[in-house]
């Protein structure tokens, strides 16, 4: 490979990949500049699916940077698969104006960079670790590289790989996915959500130990095999989720559909316990093959990456081994990919790399010219504030809830800055607010504080780097003071920020703690439900008079709604009110199986009917509360919503 100043363009997934990829992205290495981003934030779609060539990403990266793909050394893709490379990169460098196919295979320029490889790439490179151990583990790597995980040690820039795990991906994550379905959300999808109801659930010993049953440890001791095949009856197609203002397409084709065994384990329990044990089991697990690891190798430094590291409590459980390092990039799910595959290009080119973490803020970025236009062009009432940290700031103080958007976007699943909603950590009806009102999304899902990382000791015993929100923490003092970023078992998942890598966004807090004597902010995605986080000052716009957010803060411009607002006449609703509904669910699932000697037996369920007064016909499946006879048959939690509140 030639060395120099290198010109590295990689996608994910290979554009003309047959499979089922998603988070479809674009990455650009220009010597030390590095761009980044995904396709779905551009197109307004989670999890990108149909996207395959990300070619919104990457012109603008080409735009960003400043480089024609004439001027392209290497491009790299994920692997291709059955597709014909020469047929479809004629095509591709023809259409996007780069060197001919026949020039690149020439001088060997053309590179492909395998699904986990890459993703530990990314871990490896961004860590700063002179050394250590890495671990890639998520649903099942791609149709071209079918591996759950693989791990090994890096020196530093020598990675060397022992095993790849469980081909199709029959592992920890899968079990995760199904278990996912079993309360009736989807696998691979809605995992966080799971996740975040896990604190308000009971873990049960007799469904841990029958989950368990389904669970192995390989022989060498590095991996997890889940033992259940997924049901042979297909998925069904629903339509009815079919929205093209947020569309999202796995929702529209699939249904949750987990093994049968699960469910007849699961189906006595209701989905607050089926959450919380599933998780401490998940975590259990992970963390046992992370132990024999480190007595394998002796290393004292971990990095990871994969989706299923997007499961911040287990990350939690990572930082108790108490190693001198652990590492996940902002990106660890399958948005890094590009970027990984290009780093591991040019590391093995300059056989170098930094040592010190790789900013996240590597998307687009919009001029001030370009941003008024948009203003005046949608006739909005603005002003360009002499000190934006400040007012903004002095906004949230008086209760606001901002559109924050700033500087270069954010890679990766978590919003850290530069395209945020912020709020208020003080005011716990924030959460609700934003939850309720704003996002329109699932009650129980926490938010997170952004917090200054010279003040984290005040929230938490033992400092921490959390620049990308990585790791639930315990809040261990002063929860009082931000009790919208505290989660109901007691942690959060906070964002340290520093000012050496977003110092607008540090002095906007700052700002705050001298006005408020708390030096956080409640920092959530810029995206109402159903969308992507946004990228684009059109997007924030619309967030803005779609009433998703009070005002924007976009650069130095303070944007205000332009028609009246009519007073939120809606209701708050109780967290314990959602409780009620699902404990209320687990019982019209069981009457709708005809379960009906689980009711009979089972002391918490007659517990809960006797405390809300609840009557149940099993005989024509009916309940009745509150004087409402309520018919079970076909009923949802939405339909349920709408006959009790």
């Amino acid at each position: 490979m030639k060395s120099g100043k290198l010109n590295i363009a990689s996608i994910y997934p290979f554009p003309f990949f047959i499979g089922e990829g998603h988070d479809t992205n674009f990455s650009l290495l220009s010597g030390n500049k590095i761009y980044s981003c995904e396709e779905g934030k551009i197109n307004n779609i989670v999890n990108s699916q149909q996207d395959r060539f990300p070619e919104k990403s990457m012109l603008t990266g080409f735009k960003s940077l400043n480089i024609h793909p004439e001027n392209i050394d290497y491009w790299v893709f994920g692997g291709k698969g059955e597709v014909n490379e020469k047929l479809a990169l004629n095509y591709f460098f023809n259409k996007f104006k780069s060197k001919s196919y026949d020039y690149f295979k020439a001088k060997k320029s053309i590179k492909y960079v395998n699904h986990h490889l890459a993703h530990s790439t990314l871990a490896i490179y961004g860590s700063g670790f002179k050394d250590g151990i890495f671990l890639s583990l998520d649903n099942g790597g791609d149709e071209t590289f079918p591996y759950d995980s693989i791990w090994g040690t890096f020196n530093g820039c020598k990675i060397n790989t022992f095993s790849k795990y469980n081909k199709g991906g029959w592992g920890l994550s899968r079990f995760h996915n199904f278990l996912c379905e079993t309360i009736g959300y989807l696998g691979n999808q809605d995992n966080g959500k799971v996740m975040g109801l896990a604190a308000y659930g009971d873990v049960k010993k007799k469904l841990y130990d029958e989950l368990s049953n389904f669970l192995k440890i390989s022989n060498d001791g590095f991996s997890v095999k889940f033992l259940l095949k997924h049901n042979t009856i297909r998925s069904k197609l629903r339509l009815e989720k079919l929205n093209l203002d947020s569309y999202q397409r796995v929702k529209i084709l699939n249904t949750p559909n987990p093994p049968q065994e699960l469910l007849n384990i699961t189906k006595r329990y209701n989905s607050l316990d089926i959450a919380a044990t599933g998780q401490r089991l998940v975590e259990d697990y992970a963390l046992q093959i992370v132990k024999n690891m480190i007595r394998k190798t002796n290393k004292d430094k971990i990095v990871c990456s994969g989706g299923f590291f997007q499961n911040i409590s287990f990350n939690k459980r990572l930082l108790d081994l108490n190693l001198n390092g652990v590492y996940i990039p902002s990106a660890p799910n399958d948005a890094g990919l590009s970027l990984g595959a290009a780093l591991y290009v040019k590391m093995l080119a300059e056989k170098k790399r930094p040592n010190k973490v790789i900013s996240p803020y590597l998307g687009p970025k919009f001029s001030k010219v370009e941003i008024e236009k948009i203003l005046k062009d949608h006739k909005l009432v603005y002003k360009e504030s002499k000190n934006i940290c400040k007012d903004v700031a002095k906004l949230i103080k008086k209760g606001k809830i901002i559109g924050w958007f700033q500087g270069r976007s954010e890679l990766g699943p978590r919003s850290l800055g530069a395209r945020s909603v912020i709020a208020d950590p003080r005011k716990l009806t924030n959460k609700a607010k934003i939850n309720q009102f704003l996002k329109k999304r699932d009650w129980f899902m926490p938010y997170a504080p952004s917090i200054l990382a010279d003040k984290m000791n005040l929230f938490f015993g033992k400092f921490t780097k959390t620049p990308y929100m990585s790791f639930a923490l315990d809040v261990t003092k002063n929860q009082n003071k931000i009790p919208a970023g505290v989660h109901v078992d007691g942690t959060s998942r906070p964002q340290a920020v520093y000012k050496d890598l977003n110092e607008k966004f540090y002095s906007m807090i700052k700002y705050f703690y001298k006005l408020t004597k708390v030096p956080a902010v409640l920092n959530t995605s810029f995206n109402r439900h159903g969308i992507a986080t946004i990228v684009t000052p059109r997007n924030a716009i619309e967030h803005l008079m779609n009433e998703c957010i009070d005002i924007l803060a976009i650069e130095d411009f303070i944007v205000f709604k332009r028609k009246k607002k009519i007073e939120n006449k809606e209701k708050m609703i109780k967290e314990k009110s959602y409780i009620f509904i699902e404990k209320l669910m687990h019982i019209i699932n069981l009457i709708n199986n005809k379960d009906f000697e689980v009711i009979k037996k089972d002391k918490s369920i007659l517990s809960f009917l006797t405390k809300n007064k609840i009557k149940i016909n099993l005989r024509l499946g009916r309940i009745a509360f509150k004087g409402e006879s309520i018919l079970t048959k076909g009923l949802s939690r939405e339909k349920l919503w709408k006959i009790l509140l």
